[in-house]
């Protein structure tokens, strides 16, 4: 899942990733143009309610691939995401829209 709020006063956009409680990927981190699909940069956290979720701050009005990473170099794609696109190897990426 996830959730976009406008940063006020700046062009830009608070995306946060959600993923839900109990999902079966391990350790899991969100990867994508925007962090250079660094997997140490936004790792996900368990939240008090028990999912799991992480944040960046995005430039308003872009396109953003990205996918999940998780344990054993497992990719996973969001459902909830705005778009697809080919990823160039062979399956495809998500695509946030702020």
């Amino acid at each position: 899942m996830l959730r976009k709020q406008p940063v006020k006063g700046k062009n830009q956009v608070k995306v946060t990733f959600i993923l839900p409680a109990g999902h079966p990927y391990g350790k899991a981190s969100v990867v994508g143009v925007f962090n250079g699909w660094d997997p140490a940069a936004n790792p996900f956290a368990k939240r008090s309610n028990g999912t799991y979720s992480t944040s960046v701050l995005l430039e308003a009005g872009r396109r953003y691939p990205f996918r999940y990473l998780c344990e054993g170099e497992c990719w996973v794609n969001d459902p909830a995401a705005d778009a697809y696109e080919p990823s160039g190897f062979g399956e495809d990426n998500c695509v946030v829209e702020t």
